[in-house]
């Protein structure tokens, strides 16, 4: 994983909330409650856009079964 750091882009939450159309809030919940993956720089949360992927397909596939 080390490797792929260097190569795959992070987003800020508030990036995050665009692409999802939610509140920045919105975000920030469902990080704290573990549903989307980030990594955290200090005091700021970052997404890869691998992980809001991620986020999207289990939401989907949850809201289809």
């Amino acid at each position: 994983m080390k490797n792929n750091l260097k190569s795959e882009k992070y987003m800020s939450v508030l990036d995050a909330a665009k692409i999802l159309n939610v509140h920045f809030r919105t975000i920030y919940t469902l990080i704290y409650t573990g549903r989307l993956g980030h990594m955290r720089v200090g005091r700021v949360f970052r997404i890869s856009q691998a992980q809001l992927d991620e986020y999207i397909k289990g939401e989907t596939e949850e809201r289809w079964s």
